[in-house]
């Protein structure tokens, strides 16, 4: 399936290149936002936003209208730039008349489709696929984080310390979207200090997330089914996708392990902390629940983790049937 990242589309904007249509998907809507951004600027150059941007919801609005508004030619702009949101609920009617916008380009416009999945097997979205036009967003790897904290506290006229940055990523994680939203929270309490310390972190970040977590893996431990589901539901309320939801167990497991090998090192709490690369005052938790995993149990969890990761990618539509699998079997005595 060929796909463009979202950096591959900022080169070919650096070099003057738009497509006449996008296709821009997945849960990172702070990269969605970003791109659509620095397509504003290269679409409309000096020329104004009012008559040449127009952006609409597809459920709000018809298939005619929106082809309609991306024929209309640009005022004292080089393009016009359509956005088109929630472009995953398109309906079969729709889906021949909006063909024409892929087929039968206009150069003087640029069509931006956003939604939040892909399904492959249309005709609409296959073909996007073959001309190269889908942009899938993701979040960044967790080795990318902190430089995106720090890009993130810039914009917002702030400067995080690395402790800070450090406890923001262990209770929020790799989503841009909600590492956004809190140093929003996070502009607004510090105020003129403009200065994020650890205690502001502490104070202001919601750690709901973390705790879901721990509790989550905590109840597999225990083999409490019951519990086990509904804290996964709880992971689920608070916006994580399938694969995110995994990716955090994963890194769960993966501190575990390096911790319950540090303590049969007897290797001290602080020493803990930096070998699972966790901030120290958090590592005091990731030991209590060290203790209710054996290492067999944690590496029958791995291999689980890794069935469901493949369930996951190899199916056309995310579902939390594979997440219920795996917390079914995880909660056995023997996976």
């Amino acid at each position: 399936m060929a796909q463009l990242t979202p950096n591959q589309v900022l080169t070919q904007l650096s070099q003057g290149r738009v497509l006449p249509v996008y296709y821009f998907y997945g849960d990172e809507m702070y990269l969605v936002q970003t791109l659509l951004a620095e397509l504003q600027k290269v679409c409309l150059g000096e020329g104004p936003s009012d008559f040449n941007l127009d952006v609409f919801y597809y459920t709000e609005t018809s298939a005619q209208h929106i082809i309609d508004t991306a024929e209309t030619l640009p005022m004292f702009s080089p393009k016009r730039l359509v956005v088109v949101r929630q472009i995953s609920e398109l309906k079969a009617k729709d889906q021949d008349q909006l063909m024409q916008l892929i087929e039968k380009p206009i150069d003087t416009t640029c069509v931006v489709l956003v939604g939040k999945k892909m399904d492959a097997r249309k005709k609409f979205f296959k073909t996007l696929i073959g001309q190269n036009a889908v942009v899938k967003f993701d979040p960044p790897s967790m080795s990318d984080v902190p430089s995106w904290v720090q890009k993130i506290a810039k914009e917002k006229g702030l400067t995080i310390d690395r402790e800070a940055q450090d406890a923001l990523i262990q209770m929020v994680g790799n989503s841009l979207t909600d590492i956004e939203n809190e140093m929003q929270k996070l502009r607004q309490f510090v105020g003129d200090q403009a200065s994020v310390k650890l205690s502001d972190v502490k104070t202001v970040v919601s750690k709901h997330r973390m705790e879901s977590v721990f509790d989550l893996t905590k109840s597999i431990a225990e083999q409490d089914l019951p519990r086990s589901l509904f804290f996964l539901a709880n992971l689920l309320e608070q916006g994580e996708n399938e694969l995110g939801i995994l990716a955090l167990i994963a890194r769960h497991v993966r501190i575990l392990n390096l911790v319950k090998e540090g303590i049969k090192e007897g290797v001290t709490a602080s020493q803990l902390a930096v070998r699972a690369g966790v901030p120290p005052y958090f590592i005091n938790q990731y030991i209590g629940q060290a203790r209710y995993w054996s290492e067999e149990r944690l590496e029958h969890l791995h291999m689980a983790l890794l069935l469901t990761d493949r369930a996951l990618k190899s199916s056309p539509v995310s579902t939390s049937i594979w997440l219920e699998n795996f917390v079914l079997k995880s909660c056995q005595p023997e996976l």
